[in-house]
Formats: C-alpha cells, sequence, structure tokens
C-alpha cells in the first residue's frame, strides 16, 4: 500500500524570523537560516509536500485583504508586466485605486523564491532579501475589505514546467511567458511603515471565497492547507493530502448544492448537474444549483459564502466590515471574525400554522387534507436546523415514513414549510386529533468544501475544527455522500445518510474528473426541541402549500415553458424536438410535453423520475423523485441540455434552425429566430411557421 506522501514529507515552518531591511538591517541572518516574514500569499504553500500551486487567471478571482486605517497593504507578483501582466487594487467601496503593470522599475515585482518567503523588505533589486512592494497607507475612511485581482489582458492555455514547492526559482526561468498563470504572488499588511520600511507584519488577513489554482496536467500531486472561517466564527482546518488536481478550484459555503427551494442536497454530483448562479429567484425545480461563490450571502444568511483563509484568522479582526464583490458590482457589509458561543438549544412555541385557498389563516392547529402547512418556533440560536418527524408513531425517527427536514433557523421567530407527507411521499389523511413527535436539533459552523474537476485523490482531504467549545467532543469528523457520482458514502451509511468520519476518502484513475465532490462538517449545539403536536387534518380548512414560482421561461418570450410550444424559439415545437429515430427512439408518445409537470410535483416531466404518467428511463440514486441527470431519451447529443433547451441539439455545428429548413429569420446565426415576443403569439410557435398564432393544439405548417 503506498503512504501518502503528504503523511511523510509535510513539514511546518519552525517559526517566523522578521526580517528587516532598509537603511538598518540587510538580513544578515539569511546566511545562517531562511529568512521569512510573516508575509502572506503564495510562500504560505512552499512549506507544503508536493508541488506549486500556480495562481490560475482563466476565471477571474478576487483576493479579500481587511486592512485598518494606517496600516499599509503591500504587494507583489512575479507576473507583473509579463505579457501584460496586472494587479488592480479596489477600495473596500469598489473603487478601483490603482492599477500595477510592471512599469514603475521593478516595484511590486517579485524576482525568485528568496524574495518570495522574505516578503516585502526589498529595494528593488533582483539580488535583495525580499522584493520591493507597492504599498499604501490606508487613510480614515478607507478602512475595510480590499479587493485584489490578479489577472492578464488575455489568457492562453499553454503548458508551463511544474515546480516542486521546495524548489528555487526565478522570475525570468520559471515564471511562464504566456498569460495563464501566477508563480508567485503576495498581499501583506503591515503596521507603523511599509514592510521595507521597517513595517510590522501581520497574517491572517488575507482570504477568499473561491481559490483556484493550476498544475500542468495531472501526475503531480500538491498537500495544501486552507483555514475556513463560518459566520459564527468557527475555523476548520482543512488539510488536502497528496491530491493530483490539474486545475484545482475550491469554495466553501454552509449548504453545498441546493435546489430551487434552497434545500441542500447533501451529496457530491456530475458537473454538468450542477448550474452556477448568483440568483435563486431564477432557480427552476428538478435542478441543482451552486450558488456563487464570489457573491454576497443571499437571504440574510439562507447561503452563506465561508471565507477561506490562508494561515489562522487574525484574532483582531471586527466582526464586519465594508467590502465589494467588484465582478458584479455589489457594495456591501460582510461578516468577518464573530467569537464562537457555546449555547443551549431552546426551543418555544413550536405549532402548526396554516392558511386556506384564500390566503386566510386556518383555525389554530388545523391544516387542510392534502395540504401543507408551517411549523412555526421560536428559536434562542441560528444554524441548520434538523427537523424529524415521526410519522410511524413508534418513538422514532428511523423509518422510512418518518420525515427529515433541513433548514435554516434564526434567533427569534422562525417558520418551516411542510409539505404534508410522510417520507414515502403519501399525504395525511382527514383526522382529527393527530399526534406527532417531533424533534430539532441545530448545528452551527456547517462547512462545505466543493472540489470541482479534481482528478484525483490519493490521500484524501481531512476536517479539524480548531476552535471546538467542547474539548470533550470530537473535532475531527466530517460528513459525504458519493453516491451520485458511483463513490461511497462517509461511515459506512447509506445513500442518503451519511455518518460521521475522520477517514478520508481517497481516489485515482480520474474518478473526480468533470465531478464535483462535496465534503461537509459542523458543530452541534447542545440542547434540542422536542415534544408531541397535536393538530387536526380537515377538509374545510383550504390550504394550499404557498404557490411555487411561475415556472421558467427558458426563451425569454412571456410564456412559461410548461405552456410554450417552442421553448428554445428555433422553430421546432418542443414535441419534435425529440423525433430521433437515429438515436433509438422516436418522437414521445402522446404528445407528451417534456417540460409540462404531468403530476403537479413542481419537477417538469424530463426530470421527473417518479411521474406515473410517463416512465422516464433516468437514474434516481437517491430516491428524491428528481432525475440525477439528463436522460439519453430527452438529449440527443449528452451534453446535459435537454433537446428542447439545445439549439444545436445533435452537436453537430449546424443549427436545429437551418437543419429544421424552415427559412425563417435568422440574421445573427444564434439559432433562435429574429423577432419581438409578440410574433410568437400566445403560444410560443412563430405566428408565419404556425397554424394557430394563439392555440396551444397549433402545429407548425412547414
Amino acid at each position: 500500500m503506498r503512504i501518502p506522501q503528504s503523511l511523510k514529507m509535510r513539514r511546518k515552518a519552525n517559526g517566523l524570523l522578521s526580517c528587516l531591511s532598509g537603511s538598518v538591517f540587510a538580513c544578515l541572518i539569511i546566511l545562517l537560516s531562511p529568512c521569512i516574514l510573516q508575509a502572506e500569499g503564495s510562500k504560505d504553500f512552499i512549506n507544503y509536500a508536493g508541488y506549486r500551486m500556480f495562481l490560475d487567471t482563466r476565471d477571474t478571482q478576487q483576493m479579500k485583504v481587511y486592512v485598518n486605517a494606517n496600516e499599509f497593504i503591500n504587494l507583489g507578483s512575479s507576473h507583473l508586466g509579463i505579457q501584460g501582466g496586472f494587479i488592480k487594487i479596489y477600495r473596500p467601496d469598489g473603487t478601483l485605486f490603482t492599477i500595477l503593470n510592471g512599469n514603475n522599475g521593478n516595484e511590486g515585482i517579485i524576482f525568485n523564491k528568496a524574495q518570495e518567503m522574505a516578503g516585502p523588505t526589498g529595494d528593488g533589486t533582483p539580488g535583495s532579501v525580499g522584493y520591493q512592494p507597492w504599498s499604501h497607507k490606508v487613510l480614515p475612511g478607507e478602512e475595510g475589505v480590499w479587493s485584489v485581482y490578479f489577472g492578464y489582458p488575455v489568457y492562453s492555455s499553454a503548458d508551463f514546467p511544474n515546480l516542486l514547492n521546495s524548489a528555487d526559482w526565478d522570475r525570468a526561468t520559471d515564471q511562464p511567458n504566456t498569460p495563464r498563470v501566477v508563480l508567485a504572488w503576495d498581499i501583506t499588511v503591515t503596521q507603523l511603515a511599509a514592510g521595507n520600511q521597517g513595517g510590522l507584519p501581520l497574517t491572517g488577513r488575507v482570504f477568499t471565497n473561491e481559490y483556484v489554482s493550476l498544475i500542468n496536467q495531472n501526475g503531480f500531486t500538491t498537500s495544501p492547507v486552507f483555514h475556513i472561517l463560518t459566520k459564527d466564527g468557527f475555523v476548520f482546518k482543512v488539510e488536502f493530502m497528496d491530491a493530483d488536481p490539474f486545475r484545482f478550484p475550491i469554495s466553501s459555503n454552509n449548504v453545498g448544492f441546493a435546489r430551487n427551494t434552497l434545500q441542500p442536497v447533501y451529496s457530491s454530483q456530475p458537473r454538468f448537474m450542477v448550474n452556477r448562479s448568483a440568483d435563486p429567484t431564477s432557480w427552476e425545480p428538478g435542478m441543482y444549483y451552486l450558488y456563487e461563490p464570489q457573491a454576497e450571502d443571499w437571504d440574510n444568511g439562507r447561503i452563506v459564502n465561508n471565507k477561506i483563509f490562508f494561515n489562522t484568522p487574525d484574532k483582531n479582526l471586527p466582526a464586519s466590515a465594508l467590502t465589494t464583490d467588484i465582478f458584479r458590482h455589489n457594495t456591501h457589509q460582510t461578516w468577518l471574525l464573530n467569537v464562537p458561543q457555546s449555547y443551549t438549544v431552546v426551543i418555544e412555541d413550536f405549532r402548526i400554522v396554516a392558511t386556506d385557498a384564500n390566503g386566510e389563516n386556518c383555525d389554530a392547529g388545523v391544516m387542510q387534507t392534502g395540504g401543507g402547512a408551517f411549523f412555526a418556533f421560536v428559536s434562542n440560536v441560528s444554524g441548520t436546523a434538523t427537523l424529524s418527524l415521526d410519522m410511524t408513531g413508534d418513538g422514532d425517527f428511523d423509518d422510512a415514513k418518518d420525515r427529515i427536514i433541513v433548514a435554516s433557523v434564526n434567533i427569534g421567530d422562525n417558520q418551516i414549510f411542510w409539505d404534508g407527507k410522510d417520507g414515502l411521499g403519501n399525504p395525511l389523511q382527514t383526522a382529527a386529533d393527530v399526534q406527532m413527535a417531533y424533534l430539532i436539533k441545530v448545528r452551527g459552523g456547517e462547512t462545505h468544501i466543493l472540489l470541482t474537476d479534481v482528478e484525483n485523490n490519493l490521500g484524501g482531504v481531512t476536517f479539524k475544527l480548531t476552535n471546538s467549545l467542547d474539548p470533550g467532543i470530537p473535532n475531527d469528523l466530517f460528513y459525504y455522500d458519493h453516491t451520485p457520482i458511483g463513490g461511497a458514502v462517509s461511515g459506512g451509511g447509506t445513500p442518503g445518510n451519511p455518518l460521521p468520519t475522520n477517514v478520508p476518502f481517497t481516489y485515482q484513475n480520474n474518478f473526480g474528473n468533470n465531478k464535483i465532490l462535496d465534503y461537509w462538517a459542523f458543530f452541534d449545539y447542545d440542547g434540542e426541541g422536542s415534544g408531541t403536536l397535536v393538530f387536526d387534518v380537515a377538509d374545510d380548512c383550504n390550504t394550499d402549500p404557498p404557490a411555487p414560482p411561475p415556472g421558467p421561461d427558458h426563451d425569454g418570450d412571456s410564456i412559461l415553458d410548461a405552456v410554450d410550444l417552442d421553448d428554445d424559439n428555433d422553430g421546432v415545437p418542443d414535441k419534435k424536438e425529440y423525433c430521433n429515430n437515429g438515436n433509438g427512439f422516436g418522437c414521445l408518445p402522446g404528445g407528451f410535453d417534456p417540460s409540462a409537470d404531468n403530476d403537479a410535483d413542481g419537477t417538469p416531466n424530463f426530470m421527473d423520475a417518479d411521474d406515473p404518467t410517463f416512465s422516464n428511463p433516468c437514474t434516481d440514486n437517491n430516491a428524491d423523485g428528481v432525475c440525477d441527470q439528463v436522460a439519453a431519451v430527452f438529449d440527443t447529443d449528452r451534453d446535459g441540455v435537454p433537446d428542447h433547451y439545445d439549439l444545436d441539439s445533435d452537436n453537430d455545428g449546424i443549427t436545429d434552425l437551418v437543419e429544421a429548413g424552415h427559412l425563417q429569420p435568422d440574421a445573427d446565426a444564434n439559432g433562435v429566430i429574429d423577432g419581438a415576443p409578440a410574433v410568437f403569439g400566445q403560444n410560443g410557435l412563430y405566428n408565419p411557421i404556425a397554424s394557430d398564432p394563439d392555440d396551444f393544439n397549433a402545429v407548425e405548417t412547414y
């Protein structure tokens, strides 16, 4: 059995030597030992086993650094001025402060590993101990979280030689001369003066919400460590051992993947099944989403993007500060360091609340037969709540019919929606004095680590809660459910029911290719809310679940997909998109509309795994009623986009509009018929080729 390299070679710096330069000191100690400043950046990875993770610039990513008034920002990189390499610096209010481009002598240029390690202490010559930083004294009113963007004017995917973390390097030889990656970068905060003027360096100030690095090709392992800060102040040390990623994107939030209802999925997924989006109001039923990692937290913390630090967060960080998401132009207050609290959960005033079809309140303790209701309660803590319902009345919550609902809760009044069904999907029948036991547990610091397209991980990943409030509770447990991608479940659990473990999941043979792996951990608060709820299920209350969103309109013609005859406006009716004998099947039977919802369960037909009106040949490993991926019958070219949304459904480079032969206008050749929404009538089929502009039974006329 191979022993992971990181278990043999992981090294920690033996201490931090302050390295002062300038007119008084020339850092003579470098003759005796390495000269390490408390800088932050790429140097934080040097003492880890394996190969250097070059900063990737293909996708925009923003580094964040908190700076107080009268402190100094010091910046530098190895790519500055090469192929137009730049550093853009933004104030907390989102205004661009300056752009560095290498045109000011050697300012901001890191020439070699010695300078990278020594940090911003040099005089600008290639032979100086540290590099000469660009620096700025932050003025009163400028304090907060600054944003730093390392990039190039263009991107090229040319190959480059890899470097061991332990290897020496110099800019002329080892910084790639193509606009792709950054070998070394540094963001250091100093007090009293700039770094090369004797300033006192600080650590734990630099973070990001998404870190994307690159090792050229597979077969080169690396073993980095990150420190994940949660909104409630918990810090998880996340260690990778012998990861073989090629491209290495890492992000962290409190839910992992989510459905359109914001309910967490709690499993890994094929990459094509996950849509990345910063707008949950646009999320569609039956789809899985990754909330944009670099965006502001959503809806008062229902989705929280955790902060990825390269060192232990500075204990002097404030609780919040001004910052800007520079790519979405969103200035806002973000949380920083909150002190973790030791809570005993108290749940009070637990009750059922329902309304009739007209939105009028039902009588207290009454809900409608076949309808849904809210569980209302007051909580003394915020976090992630797990509400368990004993639907069998046997005193536990472990039966298939029992129900478990996960939702975010806040301090004060809360409501959790329940659709009125048991774990098998059966609605409660009319009855009086229904007695149902419930249990609410709340956990804090929920942390999901999402690994996108990391092909191999020979030593796995581990979690350690570094500031646990209870030393008697294990601080190294985590969870995963890789069932949807053909992998294992943590702790020997079953699909949909992972158990805690501290044993890393290891894999090779490119198992992680085109997949997103989700690992998560959390801290359980003491205490719980429990009891027995007594209520009536009656026919006269007319309670309905909250109205679902009106539904998607894929082609933007103001006609919902559920009734639109042509969801992508290419002139081919949705039902005819699937007349594909060459792929082993003919037209869909019985005038079947792929975007409709025949069983009214909130999932469109093409993604509905348990629709009794149509036998969908898809897989549904977690039995949630939603297909794990689009079945081949709906996706000719297997690109994850169903044919009735795909403008080139056979991926031959010729749009379906052209192949249909109806000769309707498409001046920009984008595969969509030109015209305002009005020319698609009330049924979504282009009027000149529709037998009727408004009839939903209209057919094409060509």
